[in-house]
């Protein structure tokens, strides 16, 4: 895996597990961001994943996210 790709998975990884985090979540309950996570990967570059977010989620991470429009 090249380093781009490795810094892609870890930042993706750390945005859902911040967006996922709240004290006291059980496993039986689950965020909003986490049920709404839906994933396509085409196994060659891209990984896209999209969720709903909520104003909890918002404060948890100061985070804005962007995609990039291809032309």
């Amino acid at each position: 895996m090249d380093p781009q790709m490795a810094l892609t998975w870890g930042l993706l990884y750390m945005a859902l597990v911040a967006l996922c985090w709240r004290p006291g979540v059980t496993e039986a309950q689950e965020t909003v961001p986490l049920q709404t996570l839906q994933c396509y990967n085409d196994y060659t570059e891209r990984i896209i994943c999209s969720w709903a977010d909520t104003e909890d989620a918002q404060r948890l991470i100061n985070m804005t996210l962007y995609r990039k429009l291809e032309k």
